[in-house]
């Protein structure tokens, strides 16, 4: 299982298509949502997810800097 958050408006277009439910401790509420992993394409899935914030994350904050040692 997949738990994951998303700005509402995220959320809804996820859920509206399929790709994500309502996360079990947050029944009907949208924002963190859940991704059940039964088949290689609910992983595959579950990646893209993981990716798409990470993308929105980059894309708002920038990529890291590389720490000095």
């Amino acid at each position: 299982m997949l738990h994951i958050g998303f700005p509402k408006d995220v959320w809804h277009e996820l859920h509206d298509a399929g790709r994500i439910d309502y996360h079990p401790v947050f029944p009907g509420k949208p924002g963190f949502g859940s991704r059940a992993l039964a088949t290689d394409e609910d992983v595959a899935d579950a990646i893209a997810l993981i990716r798409l914030n990470y993308d929105r994350a980059v894309e708002r904050h920038g990529l890291p800097s590389t720490p000095r040692g």
